[in-house]
């Protein structure tokens, strides 16, 4: 809470990166019609989110940041796997689980704002981000067998409670 510009900065950040990571499946994955039309869907909400936060930021008269590398997400990523099925799959639990703590987080975050837009913001936030960790959950049941998601879901949460507990607290979502 000291830093709330910070926060809400790389809040923006992940939100654009989230956006890019998606039409990155589309465009990584025409075989898989089914995946592109929900990717699709599903960066266009995180480029609305995106815009929104870019509006809150400039209305604080905070400047945009650059993307920086994720040392959360590139700890999930370590485990993903090579070939291009077992990579998709995998790609797919590690953005659930980095939606799943997102969502969480934004919870944590908006129970500690002080009543007003920003936390009236925060709040409806956390609600639509919640729905995400079920939709990539969703998306791999329509491709993969259910052993296989359970399995691939597991290590990626081994990955994410290791990461936990190894990376510094910062003002950021991860």
């Amino acid at each position: 809470m000291n830093s709330l510009d910070e926060f809400i900065a790389d809040h923006a950040s992940c939100e654009r990166k989230a956006h890019a990571s998606a039409m990155m499946m589309v465009n990584r994955y025409p075989d898989y019609p089914e995946l592109q039309r929900r990717m699709i869907s599903l960066a266009l909400e995180e480029l609305i989110h995106f815009q929104q936060l870019f509006e809150i930021l400039t209305a604080r008269n905070i400047r945009l940041p650059s993307d920086q590398p994720d040392p959360y997400v590139k700890s999930l990523m370590s485990v993903a796997r090579d070939p291009k099925d077992f990579h998709l799959l995998d790609r797919l639990m590690i953005a659930a689980v980095i939606e799943a703590r997102s969502a969480e987080r934004f919870c944590l975050f908006a129970a500690k704002l002080p009543e007003g837009d920003l936390k009236d913001f925060y709040v409806k936030f956390a609600v639509e981000e919640a729905r995400h960790f079920p939709y990539f959950i969703e998306t791999a049941h329509l491709l993969f067998p259910s052993s296989d998601i359970n399995l691939a879901l597991d290590r990626v949460l081994k990955q994410d409670a290791l990461a936990v507990q190894s990376l510094p607290i910062l003002p950021t979502v991860h």
